[in-house]
């Protein structure tokens, strides 16, 4: 699953806007990529709404779910949970580590799912 999203992710934001990085680039190679204006904008934009044709207001997160999981009001919210981690960890510069580990992947997990459950209170609340 996880190399899926990372194909998505990189498919999303395309090769001019998202270089790609090998996984077995070195610590240096790693922190100069991270450390790019590209990789950077695609890090702050990540949850913001992507030019799109019409009115519909997609967000980078929301394409990069729909090329993973076309029917995504069926995938379960652990699972979107653990896409969300897997794209911001991969490219927040804060981070110097481009592999997905159990680890480093468990609090983000957690983190998402938790805004998840926090959004549905307040949609139904509204």
């Amino acid at each position: 699953m996880t190399s899926r999203i990372k194909e998505a992710l990189f498919s999303v934001f395309g090769e001019n806007l998202l270089p790609s990085i090998n996984t077995s680039a070195t610590p240096k190679e790693i922190h100069n990529w991270k450390s790019s204006e590209l990789v950077n904008s695609c890090y702050n934009k990540i949850f913001s709404t992507m030019d799109s044709m019409g009115n519909q207001k997609v967000t980078y997160m929301s394409r990069i779910l729909e090329k993973i999981w076309p029917n995504a009001k069926r995938t379960p919210n652990i699972h979107i949970a653990y896409a969300i981690g897997v794209c911001t960890t991969l490219l927040n510069p804060h981070n110097d580590n481009i592999q997905i580990s159990r680890s480093n992947l468990k609090p983000q997990t957690k983190k998402y799912l938790v805004s998840f459950a926090s959004l549905c209170r307040i949609k139904y609340l509204i």
